[in-house]
Formats: structure tokens, C-alpha cells, sequence
């Protein structure tokens, strides 16, 4: 599965959740600072990739699961406007892919922004097979008023039933 945030412009490239964890200090690129990442879940957190793309954070990693079974990780990190570049976050998104199920399985994202006014937010994304009636692959949403920092908590949760796999 991979998931995506949108909330502002970065260059790509890519680490280990681990790494950001040890290394405990903020990545600092395009006017954004990202920092206090953490994570916890049935994936090592050395088994999840981020990419800071052209639009955000991506999430990388073999979430899976077979009959009767979950996997999943809660990840969380904050996000900042550089006081020097100014601005403020206007809207965020989340969009999840690459995934299959198989049979009983689905795979849920659930995302919650909570911002520098103590508004909280929050997104969820939904898959459950190819014949679902219920899939929601994307969605986003606006912060009214715009925050220039928000703290973020991700849930990644897929699950099997009987006779079924999701990944």
C-alpha cells in the first residue's frame, strides 16, 4: 500500500521511518519542517519507507495479511511552515494505491490533522476489493482558518476474513 499527504512542495527522497525516529531531528526542506516523527504497529518501523515528494509524505511498505489476520502501523509526525518563507497550509489530501484483496479483506487509512488553533480534522480512505461498492481512494479537505503548523496521526489497518487476503 502506498500512501500519500499532500500539504506542500518538497524535493523527493527517501528514508526509513526508523531513521527519522533515531535521528530526531527535523527535515527541513521548501519552507517546511517536518519533525517528530513516530510510529508504532504489527510492520517494523524500520520496514516503512517516507518519500518527501513534490507534494507531501509518502508512506511505503508490505502491509499484509492473510485469513484470520490484520496489519498495520500509526504513524505520526508535525509539519511547520518555515518562519522564514512564511505562509500557511491552505488544504491537504490522502490518497492510497497499490493495493489487493483477495476474497474477506480491506484496507483502511485514516488520517488526523489536528492545527496550531486546536481545530481538529481528519480523512479516511477505504478499499475492500474490486467488486467494493463502499471505495473511497482519495479525498481532501480545507483548513478554515489556515494553519502554518499541524500535527498529524496516520493509522494504516488492513484486515482478512475467512478465505481472504489483503496487502
Amino acid at each position: 500500500i502506498t500512501v500519500a499527504c499532500a500539504l506542500s512542495p518538497l524535493p523527493a527522497h527517501a528514508v526509513t521511518l526508523n531513521n527519522l525516529i533515531t535521528a530526531g531531528t527535523p527535515v527541513i526542506s521548501n519552507g517546511l519542517i517536518y519533525s517528530n516523527f513516530a510510529g508504532a504497529g504489527s510492520l517494523p518501523v524500520s520496514n516503512v519507507n517516507v518519500t518527501f515528494t513534490a507534494t507531501g509524505l509518502q508512506f511505503d511498505a508490505n502491509w499484509a495479511t492473510s485469513a484470520p489476520n490484520a496489519d498495520g502501523s500509526v504513524i505520526s509526525y508535525s509539519v511547520a511552515i518555515d518562519p522564514a518563507a512564511g505562509g500557511t497550509f491552505g488544504s491537504a489530501s490522502l490518497d492510497m494505491s497499490g493495493n489487493v484483496v483477495v476474497g474477506f479483506g480491506n484496507a483502511n487509512v485514516g488520517k488526523s490533522f489536528t492545527d496550531n488553533f486546536a481545530n481538529h480534522y481528519s480523512l479516511q480512505t477505504f478499499y475492500d476489493g474490486p467488486a467494493g461498492v463502499a471505495d473511497i481512494l482519495n479525498t481532501s479537505l480545507s483548513f478554515s482558518p489556515q494553519p502554518n503548523s499541524i500535527n498529524v496521526v496516520e493509522s494504516i489497518d488492513l484486515a482478512a476474513g475467512p478465505g481472504g487476503s489483503s496487502s
